[in-house]
């Protein structure tokens, strides 16, 4: 897995600069160890909100497991943070109930079932017609994967498309999403890969023209990219810092600023798809401040769940991001939710991707 890099370029190092000198709550320090959930910036409103957060994904992700006891965890992690953003509490035996419906409609192996039938879950049980809804993903999956090619990113869009739109919108966003996939596969063929398909179809839900969306994309990657010694990442921090209206070099230096103020509390988030979520997370309106306080409380709380502490292979750095989609959960714009849910999706796949590969090195060294 990527860890953090880092380089001195005269941009970065000013806001570098500017973050430091900001004061820096020293949330772990301050909060009592047996209730890391208390007033965050004096705000009791903020406190409450990541109380039920945090306890609500906890309950999800318990339910989950429960449910699919052989299920993928870092897949169960989206599925519980699917869940907690919709403000829903699963059941276990809804959830059973649910996958014997999946079972019945769905191909053992089609991307649907692969690697997603937890999100899948998920989805079904926000529905009050899991059948009609299971059927209507099935349809948008043959549409989108005719236009933008099988995957697992694609099976996930359509599954977080068919809470918003139907059959006919989606043709049309994924032929749109398909002409910008294309024009940043021609700009950028080397890092441009099957994650970037789903990113595009995103950004063609925009009221901004092609041309705009490329040049904007294309200017806050180099932004980033000057802030790391990845082009990678970058490029999708750019995809989900695009998706909204604003000035690149400000989104940019926001994200960078919530970084920066992270390692300054000693906190050491990762750069690698990591940051996506934490570029999800900085479209919000809160502080910085506010922001980083809120990850540090809620890795604070997680570290304390079962399965979250020092031997689960959640340490703090994995911590961290889960804390940094939770934080979306609970303060990110819900007419964004796809777009945040798709930057947890890359950073977890990445995560599971180089826990695989590591995996695979050490047998083969044995």
């Amino acid at each position: 897995m990527p860890r953090k890099n880092e380089t001195e370029t005269a941009p970065v190092a000013e806001v570098k600069a500017e973050v430091m000198t900001e004061p820096i709550t020293q949330v772990l320090a301050e909060y009592p160890a047996e209730d890391p959930m208390q007033i965050v910036n004096g705000t009791m409103n903020m406190s409450e909100n990541l109380q039920t957060i945090c306890e609500s994904f906890i309950a999800n992700r318990d339910a989950l497991r429960k449910a699919v006891m052989l299920g993928n965890i870092k897949m169960c992690v989206l599925a519980a943070d699917i869940l907690t953003t919709a403000g829903v509490t699963a059941d276990v035996d809804q959830l059973k109930a649910l996958r014997k419906i999946i079972n019945k409609k769905v191909s053992l192996i089609s991307y649907l079932v692969l690697r997603s039938e937890l999100p899948l879950l998920a989805a079904l049980c926000l529905s009050p017609d899991p059948e009609a809804t299971l059927d209507k993903i099935n349809r948008i999956y043959d549409i989108m994967k005719k236009r933008c090619g099988r995957s697992f990113y694609v099976a996930m869009l359509s599954i977080l498309f068919s809470q918003t739109m139907d059959e006919e919108q989606a043709a049309q966003i994924a032929e749109r999403g398909k002409v910008l996939f294309d024009a940043f596969n021609k700009k950028h063929p080397i890092i441009t890969s099957d994650r970037d398909i789903a990113s595009a179809c995103l950004l063609a839900l925009s009221d901004k023209t092609d041309e705009q969306i490329l040049e904007e994309c294309e200017a806050t990657h180099s932004l980033l990219k000057n802030a790391f010694r990845d082009s990678t990442f970058p490029q999708f921090c750019a995809y989900i810092l695009c998706m909204t209206d604003g000035v690149p070099d400000d989104k940019a230096t926001r994200l960078l600023e919530l970084f920066f103020a992270l390692k300054a509390s000693k906190k050491k988030y990762l750069t690698g798809h990591e940051m996506e979520v934490l570029a999800a997370l900085s479209l919000t309106n809160l502080s910085t401040g506010e922001l980083m306080d809120a990850i540090i409380v809620i890795e604070a709380f997680l570290s304390k769940q079962k399965e979250y502490g020092a031997l689960s292979g959640f340490d703090e750095q994995r911590r961290l991001m889960n804390a940094a989609m939770l934080a979306t959960a609970a303060f990110g714009d819900r007419n964004l939710t796809a777009v945040n849910i798709m930057a947890a999706i890359v950073a977890l796949v990445a995560e599971q991707d180089a826990d695989d590969a590591a995996t695979a090195a050490s047998i083969a060294t044995t």
